[in-house]
């Protein structure tokens, strides 16, 4: 018999949190990443920076209270660049045949999220850097909202995104709904009069 261990369950929990919870019965993911190395590289080179010049500081001091100071800095941007490649590490960016969702948190628990059929617009972007390292950015409207999610840069996998996105939306939109809706409640009246039929 093995016994779980209470601490360990509590670390995953809290540290990589599980995507179960967030999907709903029956949706089908068509999209799951995380977001490109470049992200990760674009927030934490000014405490890398931070850090370094702090390090070469620190060793060309006296010991002391300078020394302290600068090598407890060259501590704290590292400490900076810990929190981000860990939040990197659990950030997701998921589409579904019902949603986009952006789902992040390290310690804590954020879900962004939008219904696929309140998208109107959606653009794409992939700059030189972008083509070259394959990565871009995606924007999404929808119509009179203020949503949670407008833009989601360094996407890896621009292009297949755009398409699965695309491809949802055109076949899954408001319209093809309400025409599916139609269909579904025609073909329940057509039962409902043969079964009155004697």
């Amino acid at each position: 018999m093995s016994a779980t261990n209470p601490v360990a369950g509590l670390f995953r929990r809290f540290i990589f949190p599980s995507l179960a919870e967030v999907f709903v019965a029956g949706e089908q993911v068509r999209y799951y990443e995380r977001f490109h190395l470049v992200y990760v590289f674009v927030r934490i080179w000014p405490a890398l920076v931070i850090s370094m010049v702090s390090l070469v500081v620190a060793a060309s001091l006296d010991p002391g209270p300078a020394q302290l100071g600068a090598g407890l800095v060259a501590l704290g941007a590292q400490a900076v660049v810990y929190y981000q490649l860990i939040e990197w590490s659990v950030t997701r960016v998921v589409v579904t045949d019902r949603r986009l969702f952006q789902v992040s948190g390290f310690l804590s628990l954020q879900i962004d999220s939008i219904l696929v059929e309140q998208l109107t617009d959606f653009s794409y972007r992939q700059s030189f850097w972008g083509r070259a390292l394959e990565f871009g950015s995606v924007r999404v409207e929808s119509p009179g909202q203020v949503q949670s999610i407008e833009h989601i840069h360094y996407l890896k996998q621009p292009g297949e995104f755009y398409q699965q996105l695309g491809g949802i939306v055109i076949k899954g939109g408001p319209a093809q709904r309400a025409r599916q809706d139609m269909v579904d409640e025609l073909r329940g009246l057509r039962q409902d009069l043969r079964r009155r039929r004697p």
